[in-house]
């Protein structure tokens, strides 16, 4: 077996050994192709983890052997200190592999180090993206993420909605295709309507509810009414709702629902329902595996 195989085989079976223990505890093991996923994407961190700290090495090696005056007195002793702590780092992490601690006094060392020769650490300059994805219930508990997509010339309205628990592991999941053009608004309370009826079929406990639709977040959280046809459908949704004991609907970001949007596209293909229990859906696979 090649070397990436056998470090692969050995996360998937300390996942495996932890979610034994999961159960003998009281817990949820995680289907087969979750545990794969997450052990990959577990090795995958491991490794730009591994990359970052030997990057870090040879930033604090290079500075502290050509940078620094030999005839500088003033503040040398705790410069070479510093030096020295960083070589004795390195002699760690190639001897013990690399720990958390290891890394994480690595990266203090290499900032006090910057800080001493009055040069920025790598990267410091690049500008900071603040990346929107999806994030987790509290506790023990399930969130359902809801979408719609639409086919205009098919006039098809597609259903998407995952279950997830705060691990990010799939509880349930579905796609629904459904005939009609509507309103975006129509469409996405649409969307949670029915959702909310594959929930409790299914007895799905859910305690937050997601979708990207503002106004049908918005109309669950207000008290106004009138007469229109998307206010009917907002009061057949929150009936519900009324299933689930202090469940609480919010809007996120689209880039917080990519998981139901995609299961939504998905939709649009079929011709019937298709519902995944504990096990990641194809078509979101990659996903769900970014999100764990």
């Amino acid at each position: 077996m090649e070397k990436d195989e056998v470090e692969l085989m050995i996360c998937v079976l300390w996942c495996i050994w932890n979610d034994r223990n999961k159960v003998l505890h009281g817990g949820f093991a995680r289907d087969p192709s979750s545990l794969v996923a997450y052990a990959g994407s577990f090795l995958h961190k491991y490794r730009s983890a591994k990359a970052s700290n030997c990057k870090n090495q040879g930033f604090n090696t290079l500075h502290s052997e050509t940078v620094v005056p030999k005839n500088t007195h003033h503040g040398s002793s705790s410069l070479q200190q510093i030096t020295h702590q960083n070589k004795q780092h390195s002699v760690d992490t190639h001897s013990a592999g690399v720990s958390r601690e290891n890394l994480q006094n690595i990266a203090e060392n290499s900032s006090q180090l910057a800080q001493n020769l009055q040069v920025q650490p790598p990267g410091s300059n690049r500008p900071q993206t603040n990346v929107i994805s999806w994030s987790p219930p509290v506790g023990n508990s399930l969130k359902m993420n809801v979408d719609a997509a639409v086919n205009i010339t098919d006039k098809k309205l597609g259903i998407g909605a995952v279950v997830r628990n705060n691990q990010g592991e799939v509880i349930a999941a579905f796609s629904k295709p459904s005939q009609g053009c509507f309103r975006s608004d129509e469409m996405e309370a649409k969307a949670l309507f029915h959702s909310l009826i594959w929930a409790t079929k299914h007895q799905l406990p859910l305690a937050l509810v997601e979708t990207d639709a503002l106004r049908v977040s918005s109309a669950l959280n207000s008290f106004h009414r009138d007469l229109s046809y998307f206010s009917d459908l907002i009061d057949d949704v929150r009936c519900l709702l009324s299933s689930f004991p202090g469940v609480t609907v919010a809007h996120v970001r689209r880039q917080a629902n990519q998981a139901a949007h995609g299961l939504a596209k998905y939709a649009l293909e079929l011709d019937e329902d298709v519902t995944w229990i504990r096990e990641i859906p194809y078509p979101i696979f990659s996903v769900i595996v970014n999100d764990l």
